[in-house]
């Protein structure tokens, strides 16, 4: 049960709320919704649909998530994440500098080697560490993927009236785009702290293996 928690938790808030708020969004921004939806919410049969329509809500608010998460994959913006959890790893190591017993802290001014470092350190929490450390390290990673998967439903509210041609757009569209830019802020803070989590769970005795400060590793 204490392994499920974790990703169910990850579920709720990194896929069914971005989900969800997309759904509300495109619905509110004039999105028509399928023919079956409107059938659902049609007069009549309260009962059972009182049941239905929420699981269906939720369901399609997962896959919409999903979908979101899987996008964020694409070549263009996963080069983009990457470099937002890049920075924000660098960014704990210089925070968590100090007390981190690596063998070369030099090896944290190459990018390429700092990603070969990135990618041991939370094995390590995922294999190695305790699962409490595990949770701690997840949650931090899932606050981050909820604030940047809830970017689209930013952008759509920022783009939805220049596509209308509002006469208000001209405040809307930018003040749309400043809290889309807020939500990447948070993604970061989260991602950081993230990090520097991982870093004191690592925080021991072992030094990173030779094979890591080779010149020649690639990353994984």
């Amino acid at each position: 049960m204490g392994d499920t928690i974790p990703f169910f938790y990850y579920d709720i808030l990194s896929r069914i709320i971005p989900g969800g708020l997309t759904l509300g969004v495109l619905a509110w921004v004039g999105v028509k919704a399928p023919e079956f939806w409107e059938k659902l919410r049609s007069p009549g049969q309260e009962g059972w649909r009182t049941v239905v329509v929420p699981l269906v809500y939720l369901g399609a608010a997962y896959c919409v998530g999903l979908l979101i998460e899987a996008i964020s994959d694409f070549p263009g913006i996963s080069r983009a994440t990457n470099k937002l959890m890049d920075y924000a790893f660098y960014k704990a190591w210089k925070q968590y500098e100090t007390p981190v017993r690596f063998a070369d802290a030099g090896q944290f001014e190459d990018r390429s080697r700092r990603q070969t470092l990135r990618f041991w350190a939370w094995e390590q929490v995922v294999f190695g560490s305790s699962p409490s450390m595990f949770s701690l390290a997840h949650r931090f990673q899932t606050e981050m993927k909820l604030f940047f998967h809830s970017i689209p439903a930013c952008l759509v509210l920022a783009i939805a009236p220049l596509l209308k041609r509002e006469p208000s757009a001209c405040m809307k569209t930018p003040l749309w785009l400043v809290v889309a830019s807020l939500m990447l802020l948070a993604a970061y803070v989260r991602e950081k702290r993230r990090w520097i989590q991982v870093l004191a769970s690592v925080n021991h005795p072992r030094v990173i293996p030779s094979a890591l400060a080779s010149s020649d590793e690639k990353p994984r």
